[in-house]
């Protein structure tokens, strides 16, 4: 169920997914001004996060193992440092988070610093940033955090919200499916509950 699970989360949290105070970052070749990020990046760093499934009923139907996402390598791509995780690639710009779609072209995932409404398209999806300061309580803690909202390009009531901590990552996701009548419900919830920041 995890090789399930990643590559799920993995895009969505870098499209998806959210660093401990405004500093410079020297490990970002360049392309980050001084500043915090909405994703800490750097070799060793790692989210750990508990992850629930529910039914239509919202009952776990069941037990699903912790995801853990690893920084395990960074590399130069053009003149940018982009940095590996166990599914994917990340770089952060000035205006945001950046992924590597699976054809290797970048996508802009979370867009950071940003203002409420403002909405781009993430690879298949369209994002809205809905708050900038939503506070959220999770396992590892409570954060302030800026909501992305991504939804279908072809408008099915499938959707996402996604809260990022600056300097700390994504907090908190909520994957909502629909059921064949159309209701929307929530099918997966996904919580901080430990990080490892170097």
């Amino acid at each position: 169920m995890k090789r399930l699970i990643i590559p799920l989360l993995f895009p969505v949290f870098i499209l998806l997914l959210s660093i401990l105070s405004c500093k410079k970052n020297d490990d970002l070749g360049g392309t980050q001004s001084v500043g915090s990020t909405i994703m800490p990046l750097k070799v060793g760093n790692s989210w750990t996060y508990r992850v629930t499934a529910y039914d239509t009923t919202g009952v776990l139907p069941f037990s699903i193992p912790d995801a853990v996402f690893h920084i395990t390598r960074d590399t130069t791509i053009g003149n940018e440092k982009w940095f590996r995780f166990d599914d994917g690639w990340a770089a952060n710009r000035v205006d945001g988070l950046w992924s590597l779609s699976n054809s290797g072209q970048p996508y802009l995932g979370y867009k950071y610093p940003a203002s409420v409404n403002d909405s781009y398209t993430a690879m298949s999806q369209i994002a809205v940033v809905q708050s900038t300061n939503a506070l959220v309580t999770v396992l590892q803690g409570q954060y302030s955090c800026y909501k992305y909202q991504f939804s279908a390009l072809d408008g099915r009531t499938v959707y996402s919200n996604q809260y990022c901590a600056p300097d700390v990552g994504v907090v908190k996701f909520e994957f909502f499916s629909a059921t064949l009548s159309g209701r929307s419900y929530l099918s997966l919830s996904v919580e901080l509950k430990g990080l490892v920041l170097n």
